[in-house]
């Protein structure tokens, strides 16, 4: 994108897993093959993993393993999150549309290849880490005066509210086990159970511009 290219009402930066793309669910099955189960009791893939049987969890190590292998098999194939379709198409013609994943790099083609494939054709960009400085740089190159940010991470929400203090924050997830498990997020301007919350705010910042 090149400075100075878009004057829409803004720049939304959407995350992809549980805002776009159903991760959960389909990590969830993809445990139950690999002979583990995913019970949530806090806000984290770690702790939550445990070999069927076994009370003790899994380690980061063995997480990062089954991560690793169920990107390599699932990266292009995830369903939709109902409503982010339809929603981020009709917001594409008032707002410059960007996603923003912390996806390995190497799985970064088969995410853009799973996003294209369900008719979401917009720039993906990869992450490592807090998000704050990527939106602050993503906002910089649109020259949006507006930022809209959506994530399922309370922590990329803290950081982007850091770097860039006048962006609006959507706390959005898709599975409703782990969303239970996040209390309110401060620095989120608004807390959404789906696209059907979100899309009248970020539709009636557009109406102020």
């Amino acid at each position: 994108m090149a400075k100075g290219a878009c004057r829409m009402a803004g720049l939304i930066v959407c995350d992809v897993d549980e805002v776009v793309l159903h991760f959960v669910s389909a990590f969830r099955a993809f445990l139950e093959s690999e002979g583990f189960t995913l019970n949530p009791k806090s806000y984290a893939l770690t702790g939550n993993v445990r070999r069927a049987g076994e009370e003790e969890p899994a380690g980061q190590a063995e997480v990062s393993r089954l991560l690793d292998r169920f990107y390599a098999a699932n990266a292009d194939r995830l369903r939709p999150v109902p409503g982010a379709v339809e929603t981020l198409q009709a917001l594409s013609r008032t707002y410059e549309i960007a996603f923003l994943s912390n996806i390995p790099e190497v799985y970064i083609d088969l995410r853009n290849q799973n996003l294209k494939a369900i008719g979401l054709d917009f720039a993906l960009t990869g992450n490592r880490g807090p998000k704050g400085p990527a939106v602050r740089a993503l906002k910089w190159a649109s020259a949006a005066e507006r930022v809209v940010f959506l994530d399922d991470s309370p922590r990329h929400i803290r950081s982007v509210r850091a770097e860039v203090p006048d962006a609006f924050t959507i706390h959005m997830i898709a599975d409703h086990r782990f969303r239970a498990l996040v209390g309110k997020v401060a620095e989120a301007d608004l807390m959404a159970a789906s696209w059907r919350e979100a899309r009248p705010a970020i539709e009636a910042l557009a109406a102020r511009s």
